[in-house]
């Protein structure tokens, strides 16, 4: 019991600091975009439509939010849950996590040939 409530508490801090940082880098970002186009001269704005650019903005840092708070998140989290993993492994037995480990590079080799030679087909 005490594991699951440290994992969520952990989950939730991991969720409150990325979701702020995505914030703050989203709104970085708009700020620097809006300053940028401020200072634009008249015939900037004589080509290009200002909607359309406040719209492609908007999408873009909404795109890049989500990638900071979801995909940074997962990729720090699976990063750790591997070292804790292969810790605990080490410790219950370095041999047999040496016979795992040497098992998986082959496995890792193959599905990257077979990957390469699925794209190519």
């Amino acid at each position: 019991m005490v594991v699951v409530v440290f994992s969520a508490l952990a989950n939730a801090f991991r969720s409150f600091i990325f979701h702020g940082m995505s914030e703050r880098v989203a709104r970085n970002l708009r700020d620097d975009f809006y300053t940028s186009i401020v200072n634009k001269d008249i015939a900037f704005f004589d080509e290009r439509k200002s909607g359309d650019l406040l719209s492609r903005l908007n999408s873009d840092i909404q795109f890049i939010q989500e990638a900071l708070t979801v995909n940074v998140s997962q990729v720090l989290k699976s990063v750790l849950f591997i070292v804790c993993v292969m810790a605990i492994m080490l410790y219950i037995s370095a041999p047999l996590t040496g016979v795992t480990f040497a098992a998986i590079v082959p496995i890792i080799l193959l599905a990257i040939f077979f990957g390469k030679k699925m794209r190519i087909i």
